[in-house]
């Protein structure tokens, strides 16, 4: 499986690390912690990718792109079997049109693209929790903490990487590309 994201740039990249922190202290809250330690806006996640493709692609799109900054604006929450609470990130126009590009780009390339990462689904997001350690009895304990805060940010996205999950359950960025430059990191998924 992999994910296509921004990773987030300083100081925000350690305001979520320290979240995620918090959360495992006081609540024991670990899955994002051990999955995908790497604080990030998620643009889409497939089970498979041609990857010689897709880095090609990703190489030569990412070239053309300029950095931009998206705004962070209060939590969210994804209900159900597996809940989610989030940092929102608002769909600017622009955006959702890089979004729009990036799906467009990678389609071809790509096998079982998640639904939720498709243009018409996609709610762009930061995770902070998530999955089966938000019980019921322990979901409204994380949100009232959460909402100690305010969360109105500005932040920078300026580039995309490729994350792989590795044997381990855990994620791992493979490439990173740089808006305005390209690949600029290349490593195996372990």
């Amino acid at each position: 499986m992999y994910a296509l994201v921004s990773l987030l740039n300083q100081p925000h990249f350690d305001r979520v690390f320290k979240i995620w922190r918090d959360l495992e202290a006081r609540f024991g809250l670990r899955y994002v912690l051990d999955t995908t330690p790497l604080p990030h806006l998620t643009w889409q996640v497939a089970e498979d990718y041609d990857l010689p493709a897709l880095v090609d692609g990703l190489d030569r799109w990412t070239k053309r792109m300029e950095p931009m900054t998206a705004r962070v604006d209060g939590l969210g929450l994804f209900s159900g079997e597996a809940p989610t609470v989030y940092l929102k990130v608002v769909p600017s126009p622009r955006l959702a049109a890089l979004h729009r590009q990036l799906f467009d780009l990678t389609l071809p390339m790509s096998t079982d693209l998640g639904p939720y990462y498709q243009p018409a689904n996609w709610v762009p997001h930061i995770t902070l929790a998530s999955m089966h350690e938000l019980t019921p009895t322990v979901l409204p304990k994380v949100v009232n903490y959460l909402e100690q805060e305010s969360y109105r940010w500005r932040i920078r996205i300026e580039s995309v990487s490729l994350l792989c999950l590795q044997g381990s359950g855990r994620a791992h960025e493979t490439e990173r590309f740089g808006f305005g430059e390209g690949l600029i990191r290349s490593s195996t998924c372990e």
